[in-house]
């Protein structure tokens, strides 16, 4: 029932992949916060510890292989960033269930969920740069706010 926001956009086959996607993360969520959960999820993504890294294996491709791989890399990188996004939503959560205020919680949350969408309909590296610098300013006026509630 419940359909991510990144594959609502999406259609038949590739609706299914997305879902499929967002399905594969779920292992994730309940490794430790932080680095080691980004590890899963690049791990999920098959994505090296090194995006750079990645890029370099495509430049060494030719034609039609290399734009191929080129787009992968950017999509799975996408998908990373998301996935980043709905782990500042959990952590959000967690802080909620140590005394963050619920309604400081549900404004970071609408934040980041209209940001998401933003995301999604960027077209240009420098408005996804936006819209990420923004996520982070509001995750660090959220955090601001609520440390003296946290328990």
């Amino acid at each position: 029932q419940y359909l991510p926001e990144a594959c609502r956009a999406k259609s038949g086959k590739e609706r299914r992949e997305c879902v499929d996607l967002y399905k594969s993360f779920q292992p994730c969520w309940k490794v430790k916060t932080g680095q080691e959960r980004f590890a899963c999820a690049k791990n999920v993504l098959k994505i090296g510890p090194i995006i750079s890294g990645e890029i370099k294996i495509c430049q060494g491709k030719k034609g039609a292989e290399q734009v191929s791989c080129k787009s992968e890399v950017k999509e799975k990188t996408l998908y990373m960033i998301a996935f980043r996004f709905y782990d500042l939503e959990t952590r959000a959560e967690e802080l909620a269930n140590r005394g963050a205020s619920l309604g400081k919680v549900a404004a970071l949350e609408t934040v980041i969920e209209l940001k998401k969408q933003e995301f999604d309909k960027a077209i240009t590296n420098a408005e996804r740069r936006r819209i990420i610098l923004d996520v982070r300013r509001a995750w660090q006026n959220f955090v601001n706010q609520v440390k003296d509630e946290i328990r």
